[in-house]
């Protein structure tokens, strides 16, 4: 019978090799609306002007003060109507530091009640109170306006998979799953899955391996979260799957190995006791296995503190599941 090394063990032989910081996705996410409005110095609601119709004025002054600076964008002919049947405003955000103002959404009676908490928000959260921020927009994902469930998503796509996993979420799981394999919902599809995989709905299994097979041979970040949403899901069963058959099948390129034990090292760091220590196990197996994934293993598993003691944090890992971000609402 062969024996296994302790994946501790494996790593501290492959001590040379560098650690590196990682993420589905190698860019940097564009900020939310939510993050912009953070930034500024002001946020107002604009209207046309009453001098010209095709100029904006501020209506109405939500945090800061109005500046001296007029809004230097004109309105095009969409809004413009829009803004003369009475139904919306346009919300702006206005930096001291800049000197610029930046356009962010279209407010209709919908979304002002949601503006509103979030106005009101915006103190605390620049005080850095992550996870009441990230609860407030878990709390808004069965919102009945796209614009506001969209919203959602995003601000949850920016949070630590430790922050997301900590929160109370509750959604209709049925309609997420049909939203994944909307083409408009495209740039959501990640933190649409990493959801579906925190659900509990043992149900979804199937369609998280499915994802994972269906995105063997890609580049994004789909492969990743599926992954990462199947072992939440179905634990220590989706971790030998994914270790001792997909890990090995050709089929599944270099990137897509890379995601897979990025997800295997990402619930070595925030999983139950448990599942961690299976994932050690399985990962010493697999480098013992094909030495040639060593440092693969090395890169994702020796930098994240895996060789911690009980107790002691891990490095978090952040996901940020949009390859590009765009003003919710406009």
């Amino acid at each position: 019978m062969t024996r296994v090394l302790p994946f501790a063990l494996c790593l501290s032989l492959l001590a040379g090799v560098p650690a590196h910081s990682c993420g589905f996705h190698n860019y940097a996410p564009q900020p939310t609306i939510v993050e912009r409005m953070m930034d500024g110095s002001s946020v107002v609601l604009a209207r046309q002007s009453r001098t010209s119709s095709f100029k904006f004025e501020v209506s109405e002054l939500l945090s800061g003060k109005v500046p001296d600076t007029p809004i230097p964008f004109l309105i095009d002919g969409s809004t413009r109507r829009k803004l003369e049947a009475g139904k919306v405003s346009v919300l702006f955000s206005y930096s001291e530091v800049t000197q610029s103002w930046s356009r962010l959404a279209t407010i209709d009676n919908a979304i002002r009640p949601v503006l509103n908490d979030i106005v009101a928000s915006l103190p605390a959260w620049r005080m850095g109170n992550e996870v009441a921020r990230a609860q407030s927009f878990a709390d808004l994902l069965d919102h009945p306006n796209p614009v506001v469930h969209t919203l959602a998503l995003r601000e949850l796509d920016l949070v630590g998979y430790d922050v997301l996993r900590a929160l109370s979420i509750h959604f209709d799981a049925a309609k997420l799953l049909k939203d994944v394999d909307t083409p408009m919902e495209q740039d959501n599809e990640a933190i649409q899955v990493l959801l579906l995989g925190l659900s509990g709905d043992l149900t979804l299994a199937t369609d998280l391996e499915q994802g994972v097979l269906s995105n063997r041979h890609g580049f994004g970040p789909a492969l990743g979260a599926y992954a990462t949403a199947w072992i939440e899901l179905q634990g220590i069963d989706a971790v030998k799957v994914l270790s001792r058959d997909y890990l090995f099948d050709p089929a599944f390129t270099p990137s897509a190995q890379t995601l897979i034990v990025e997800a295997l090292a990402l619930h070595r760091n925030f999983g139950d006791p448990d599942l961690r220590d299976a994932i050690s196990h399985e990962m010493a197996m697999v480098v013992q296995k094909d030495p040639s994934l060593a440092a693969l293993a090395a890169r994702y598993f020796a930098g994240r503190g895996q060789g911690l003691e009980p107790g002691q944090q891990a490095t978090q890992n952040s996901f940020s599941a949009r390859p590009s971000a765009t003003n919710v609402g406009n």
